[in-house]
């Protein structure tokens, strides 16, 4: 019935005098030609909208024309269906996609039993669940059970899933990425819930490796957040029903690639501790020798910490300072405080020794967690203001302390000035083995990451902070 051909239109509808007694008493003149007329009739012929193209918006929508329709027969949106012939248009369609010629534009309307939905209140929905998060390259499935209808409606309700995975906040900047899934349901029974479930696959782009990227991919996929949503609609209906799933972490992460990423940190981080111990033992060793040579050794410890010191203030105070005079202040003061030149590179030297035990030991209880997997995971392991500010006074301290210590050691052994000592050997080693090191491409691009975690991430946010402050 709802398909068939309409019944013959009544007289009223295509009378020629009533068409011409009606253009008359609008003021049209009989030789202008006629108005293009939307007409809207049921499946009894009686015509219940006519309306002019004049009168309809050329953007308007069919749900405009079922609303008109509505306010004259006493019905619900939902209770409206519109035909052109034997096609159905949906309420976001066009009215100019299906009315392009110059002729009058017949359609109909079908009344369908009313719905079984009760709009006051949300659908009862079953909740979904994620069964399986698989990782690998730049592509994230996670396998759902899907949310069900809990109830009986006889009509179609449409389920809609979005899985968003977003890195964690630890770096500061979030990004997300996500996958959408939607089905239409006709649920007149209860729902085995027992399947193997559905698979969303998400594409991660670049925002979420950026920063930080080289060794931290593992660690960021393993700490990312994933949160599922869930909703149903109707047709008429934009939610009718639904809620959001969150979990504190992802849990998936490519046990091979982390224990690359992780022995590679630890031989980084293990160079570094050697390379400072040797040159400290070799202070300590030439504390009898002469003078100029103590000096020396002393300034390839004490030079790395001040200019990592000078930068780091020279970079903040063009960050937050226009003027002239409270700069000049406050570097007086910091000076004669002794802030620059005494306690921040005694404090680098130290944190240097500090620094690859700690982020060592936090990732020996990250690797312990694996093998207790129902316990509570660890924090973040590896904090990325500290570690990006660690990798900083590192590049420092390879140009400013390796280089001019493997200077002057060689200058020193050629000229026999340290007699018959195997330390100086060592330390010789050490530096020229941290130079190699930090020549290594991992290693480098490591530290170009740090930096521009350093410029666009920290620093970005102490002048938010002083904006704050100052206002």
């Amino acid at each position: 019935m709802l398909l068939g051909h309409r019944a013959p239109l009544p007289p009223s509808c295509h009378e020629p005098e009533r068409i011409g007694a009606t253009l008359g008493a609008s003021g049209t003149s009989v030789g202008s030609p006629a108005p293009r007329v939307l007409r809207v009739f049921t499946l009894a012929g009686d015509c219940v909208l006519e309306k002019t193209y004049q009168e309809m918006r050329p953007s308007s929508q069919i749900a405009e024309v079922i609303h008109m329709l509505c306010q004259k027969m006493d019905l619900k949106p939902c209770r409206l269906q519109l035909l052109d012939g034997r096609r159905r248009l949906q309420p976001h369609h066009a009215l100019k996609s299906i009315w392009t010629s110059g002729s009058d534009l017949e359609l109909q309307v079908v009344v369908v039993p009313g719905p079984s939905l009760d709009l006051e209140r949300d659908l009862t929905l079953s909740n979904p669940e994620v069964l399986e998060v698989r990782h690998w390259q730049r592509t994230v499935a996670v396998r759902i059970r899907p949310a069900r209808l809990l109830e009986s409606l006889a009509e179609e309700v449409k389920l809609h899933h979005r899985v968003t995975l977003s890195s964690p906040r630890i770096f500061g900047k979030v990004h997300s990425s996500s996958a959408d899934m939607e089905e239409m349901v006709l649920n007149t029974a209860p729902v085995d819930d027992s399947g193997p479930g559905c698979d969303l696959v998400l594409e991660l782009d670049e925002g979420f490796y950026g920063g930080l990227d080289t060794g931290f991919r593992s660690l960021k996929m393993y700490y990312g957040v994933l949160t599922l949503d869930y909703w149903a609609t109707g047709e008429f209906h934009a939610y009718l029903g639904g809620g959001v799933r969150q979990n504190e972490v992802c849990h998936c992460m490519d046990v091979a690639g982390f224990l690359q990423e992780s022995l590679a940190f630890v031989f980084l981080w293990t160079s570094d501790l050697l390379r400072t111990v040797c040159a400290m033992w070799l202070v300590g060793s030439m504390l009898h020798e002469g003078l100029v040579e103590q000096f020396f050794l002393l300034l390839t410890l004490w030079l790395p910490g001040f200019v990592w010191a000078l930068r780091f203030q020279l970079y903040f105070s063009k960050q937050q300072w226009s003027s002239f005079c409270w700069p000049t202040l406050r570097c007086a003061l910091l000076w004669l405080s002794g802030l620059w030149w005494i306690w921040t590179p005694n404090a680098l030297i130290l944190a240097s020794l500090v620094s690859p035990i700690y982020f060592s030991y936090k990732l020996l209880l990250l690797l312990t967690h694996f093998l207790r997997p129902f316990a509570e995971p660890p924090s973040f392991p590896v904090n990325p203001d500290l570690f990006s500010l660690y990798e900083l006074y590192m590049r420092d301290t390879c140009i400013f302390g390796d280089a001019l210590r493997v200077f002057l050691l060689l200058f020193w052994l050629l000229g026999h000035v340290t007699g018959q000592k195997v330390l100086p050997y060592l330390s010789l080693l050490s530096s020229l083995g941290s130079l190699l090191i930090a020549s290594l491409p991992y290693r480098r691009r490591m530290r170009a990451e740090a930096w521009s975690y350093f410029q666009d991430f920290l620093m970005a946010n102490e002048e938010e902070e002083e904006l704050v402050n100052a206002a």
